[in-house]
């Protein structure tokens, strides 16, 4: 199953565009290699390196949904033009990269293969189940405004003791789930669609594995960083322990995105327990016959 790709390129020549939107006719561009992060503008006989403002470009050529956005790359970051209100019923995976971890870009790039691959794989999952799948796009990249420690903190901040009150347990559990989607509408400046779903992950490097932490609902869902660590297999064998925790909290947490609450036992009589959406992680994994037949009419599913 291939990815749906929402972005539309961004040429030189747009570049050039903004730097003289900006800085007047006569500017131009300083070479570079075409990272994202290196175009600069150059005024007539002035040796300063001056920032190109590309949305504000955009902005005043374009309808203001069309946001500037880093889409992932093999070893480079590129701006593209993302408009999410161009595209309906999708799930768009998006990862969070720290400050001090930005510039890996080939691991970065690496980590947002894996998050997209891992939501294809749920959605193969439950297309054995319905008959149907739902979409993947290509990965979005987001520069997080903390570092790798803030993170971390931010994690931290969220462990339950078993000691809260509710309102206590709901404000620490919920704190990273809230606080990607509370950074992800500032970044696209609330131009963001809810008939798609914001798959959020954080990339916090190649040899971490911080916790296991998901949630879902509404148009979001998130899994900490072990969902962009760990690259999932065919869910029919996975077998590995860690990989079967990130499968259940994708496939779960999604669940819930898509509607479906959890599964109790008056409603699907014998085998309740083994539903996907049991509270906790089941011991295999199915849809039961009123989850199936909800989910049959969700426009998520093609």
């Amino acid at each position: 199953m291939s990815l749906i790709d929402p972005y539309i390129g961004i040429a030189d020549q747009t570049y050039l565009e903004a730097a003289r939107w900006q800085h007047g006719q006569n500017a131009t561009l300083w070479p570079n290699d075409g990272h994202a992060y290196q175009w600069n503008a150059k005024r007539l006989n002035d040796q300063t390196r001056y920032g190109i403002n590309l949305q504000g470009w955009s902005d005043s050529k374009y309808n203001q949904n069309n946001r500037i956005v880093l889409a992932e790359g093999v070893d480079k970051y590129a701006w593209r033009w993302l408009n999410t209100y161009a595209l309906d019923w999708a799930v768009l995976p998006v990862v969070f990269v720290p400050t001090d971890l930005i510039w890996r870009t080939q691991e970065v790039g690496a980590a947002a293969s894996r998050w997209a691959h891992n939501l294809l794989r749920v959605s193969e999952w439950y297309q054995s189940k319905l008959g149907k799948k739902y979409r993947v796009c290509r990965p979005q990249v987001v520069p997080d405004s903390r570092s790798r420690s803030g993170v971390w903190d931010l994690y931290q901040s969220s462990i339950t003791t078993g000691t809260e009150t509710p309102e206590q347990y709901n404000d620490k559990r919920y704190r990273p789930w809230r606080t990607v989607i509370a950074d992800y509408s500032a970044h696209m400046r609330n131009r963001v669609n809810t008939n798609l779903i914001y798959a959020f992950t954080h990339y916090t490097g190649t040899d971490t594995d911080w916790d296991y932490a998901a949630a879902g609902g509404g148009a979001n869902l998130f899994v900490s960083s072990f969902g962009a660590t760990h690259t999932l297999p065919d869910l029919a064998t996975v077998t590995d322990p860690r990989q079967q925790t990130l499968a259940y909290a994708i496939a779960h947490e999604i669940g819930h995105c898509f509607g479906l609450g959890h599964t109790e036992k008056q409603f699907s009589l014998d085998d309740w327990h083994r539903s996907i959406m049991q509270a906790s992680k089941p011991p295999g994994a199915i849809l039961c016959e009123h989850e199936k037949a909800r989910l049959l009419n969700n426009p998520f599913f093609t």
